[in-house]
């Protein structure tokens, strides 16, 4: 379901593991499994659950 990154550091991230200090190394596990989770995602209705994660449908340019 990810269809791009706006930011290139994210992507980057995501796509090749690389590690770079604007991601704080706290978060990084929490970040890999949630683009995991939208990466996974087949429709937007797959975004609901678990309903803790408060998804909010994004639009972008």
């Amino acid at each position: 379901m990810i269809k791009s990154f706006r930011d290139k550091t994210l992507e980057l991230f995501y796509m090749e593991s690389k590690r770079d200090r604007a991601i704080s190394a706290t978060i990084e596990r929490q970040l890999a499994k949630k683009l995991d989770m939208l990466a996974a995602a087949h429709s937007e209705r797959d975004l609901f659950i678990p309903t803790s994660d408060y998804y909010k449908c994004l639009s972008g340019q």
